[in-house]
């Protein structure tokens, strides 16, 4: 008789048994398939949401750093050789008297002085890359952000645009006045006109204690073109200006690679970025992903526990029960057959018990992976709102989670089941083949 017809026989016979072990084989099965699934959604969540989100650094001169040390456009393109680098987007800080434009209150109000009148105007080449449009703290509720190839526009505040009564396409003056930080004496009474493309909404602001300059006012923030704001310190100084004096943002496609890149970056003897200050910024990053990695070493220690448990389970029944099956074992070795061809026997009786267990599993597991899928997405739901603003923000743009049992963890599991079945019987063999076959023979009663 073959092999496969002795296990097939000794499944039938023994059905009260094998169901129970059938019974153990599923629940162990069902548990580490919908474990699978749960670990790969919230990896592929995770990733997803890291390349969505990215992760930047900003780059800024230190304060006491010499006089000619400056971000300029051959440093930035010196930086953006590195591989680990998608983008950058740079920041010139600047001012002008806007005499007709009402700003938000300050402690220079009623003063008369320029300060009344003097916003902090911010040149920009992409808007939506400023780190408050990043985060969320600036929204923008109306026309577009700030484009590379603009030339004379500006975004400005809901609280401006209301003072103002300016709306998308209006224009707005400012003019290069005495007392102006930074006007040379030639550049004072030149004056520039801008288009409003766009109004955002502060969703939060520093708070105001009534001892702020109009300029330090978050909701005098203007946004202004890149080309515009260098047109203007360069005739404001005199000469041409082609550095960037409020640093500049680099952006990395994936947040984990951010402290090799920037170290990366401080070796290099060609950049020399001893007088300059990186302030990076993956926080967004992680809060949002905090409750995804969380819920993914869980995964991995369920995972783990469920793979030694269920090769100690089934080692220790298998062997209780490898104990009956002496005088089976006896009348085989009787009869010519090897301990190599009755260990194969047992473990083919083992595998065709647990094919049918991972069969049932994965019909289980597919009836209530929606139901387990919904307590999962609310756990991690929880968890982000009790994050940061940001953090919310972020896991609101970012991919859904999507848990639904694929081939690959059904793989994953079936070879897994299969590893553990087989090291199982292995291991529950060991102390019957280690007898000697006359020593076993004697055994039969």
């Amino acid at each position: 008789m073959s092999l496969w017809k002795r296990a097939v026989l000794y499944i039938v016979r023994k059905r009260a048994r094998n169901i129970t072990l059938m019974v153990i084989m599923l629940t162990l099965t069902t548990i580490s398939l919908l474990g699978m699934t749960i670990k790969q959604a919230v990896s592929t969540s995770a990733e997803q949401l890291r390349k969505s989100l990215g992760g930047y650094f900003r780059l800024e001169r230190l304060a006491d750093a010499a006089r000619n040390t400056q971000i300029t456009d051959k440093l930035i393109n010196d930086i953006m050789t590195d591989k680990s680098i998608t983008g950058h987007n740079e920041i010139n800080a600047y001012y002008l008297y806007t005499k007709d434009l009402e700003l938000e209150q300050g402690m220079n109000h009623g003063t008369g002085n320029i300060q009344e009148h003097m916003p902090t105007l911010i040149g920009i080449y992409k808007s939506e890359k400023y780190e408050s449009f990043l985060n969320g703290a600036f929204e923008l509720t109306k026309g577009r952000h700030i484009r590379p190839d603009d030339e004379r526009k500006v975004i400005i505040s809901e609280a401006l645009a209301q003072y103002n009564h300016l709306a998308v396409g209006d224009l707005i003056s400012g003019e290069i006045a005495q007392d102006l930080p930074g006007a040379s004496d030639e550049s004072i009474g030149q004056s520039f006109d801008f288009e409003v493309v766009g109004i955002f909404h502060l969703n939060r602001a520093n708070p105001d204690t009534g001892a702020s300059n109009e300029s330090d006012i978050q909701a005098n923030y203007i946004f202004t073109d890149g080309a515009s704001a260098k047109e203007v310190i360069s005739i404001m100084r005199g000469r041409e200006w082609d550095g960037y004096n409020g640093g500049a943002y680099f952006f990395v496609d994936d947040p984990k690679e951010m402290g090799q890149t920037i170290e990366r970056l401080r070796q290099r003897d060609d950049l020399q970025l001893d007088e300059f200050k990186i302030n990076s910024n993956i926080k967004t990053y992680q809060e949002a992903a905090s409750p995804l990695t969380n819920m993914n070493t869980i995964c991995t220690v369920l995972l783990i526990i469920i793979l030694v448990l269920s090769t100690l389970l089934l080692s220790l029944i298998l062997m209780l029960w490898m104990r009956e099956r002496m005088h089976e074992i006896g009348i085989l070795i009787s009869i010519g057959i090897n301990k190599l061809q009755i260990l194969l026997q047992f473990m083919i009786e083992s595998l065709l018990i647990m094919v049918l267990a991972f069969v049932l599993s994965f019909v289980v597991a597919k009836s209530v992976v929606p139901v387990i899928g919904e307590n999962v997405k609310s756990s991690i739901s929880q968890q982000q709102k009790a994050a940061s603003d940001e953090s919310r923000q972020a896991a609101v743009i970012s991919q859904e989670l999507r848990i639904e049992i694929g081939y690959k963890e059904c793989l994953y599991v079936f070879f897994m089941a299969m590893i553990i079945t087989v090291g199982a019987v292995f291991i529950s063999t060991l102390f019957v083949f280690r007898l000697r076959p006359k020593t076993i023979l004697s055994s039969m009663s």
